[in-house]
């Protein structure tokens, strides 16, 4: 999967929002916190049952299973909603970032971020920066499926004026990879490999 944006990063906080249809039944009904769930075996699937009574004492039932329950939900940031939904292959919503990709994205934006504050001690400008990332699902050690590699591949462009060896480059790569608060939190692999 391949994440080319950056995104600034903030305090999150994850609420589900179910943006899908909901059944006619359940439309325009008043609930109290009557609300129990069931799950039950039919065919080879699991079925969900989100069972409701309204103030009435009237009870319905919504059925959902996997094929059909709405992954589409929001991450609310204090400057901004990330709109967020499961990968295309587990039935999520291709118009909206999934986790693996935001958290290719947060490695990327961290050790841009860390890079450019070295650059900036350095007194070293420069006019753009760019990352063409890629994050590899696999299996894990553990047989798990899991985000185990990132590569970042940073294309730098330098102001007018501004010489950067090939050497000193990857000096400061290595100690923003170093400084990355989000490479220090996370046990996936992750390689740099600048772009000219």
């Amino acid at each position: 999967m391949v994440f080319v944006a950056l995104a600034g990063v903030g305090v999150a906080f994850l609420t589900f929002v179910s943006l899908g249809p909901r059944p006619s039944s359940y439309e325009g009904r008043v609930v109290d916190k009557s609300i129990t769930l069931s799950e039950t075996l039919r065919g080879s699937g699991k079925i969900l049952r989100l069972h409701i009574r309204g103030r009435n004492g009237e009870e319905f039932v919504v059925e959902v299973t996997y094929d059909t329950y709405n992954r589409a939900h929001d991450w609310q940031f204090a400057a901004a909603t990330v709109a967020a939904s499961a990968t295309k292959e587990y039935r999520g919503d291709v118009e909206r970032v999934n986790p693996e990709e935001a958290l290719v994205a947060a490695l990327s934006s961290c050790h841009m971020l860390t890079f450019l504050a070295i650059a900036t001690k350095r007194k070293l400008s420069l006019d753009s920066y760019s990352d063409d990332a890629v994050g590899f699902m696999e299996k894990n050690e553990a047989g798990r499926l899991a985000i185990t590699r990132v590569t970042l591949r940073p294309k730098i462009v330098w102001s007018a004026g501004v010489t950067v060896s090939r050497v000193d480059l990857d000096t400061m790569h290595h100690q923003a990879h170093e400084g990355c608060f989000i490479a220090n939190s996370v046990k996936t692999e992750i390689t740099v490999e600048p772009q000219e």
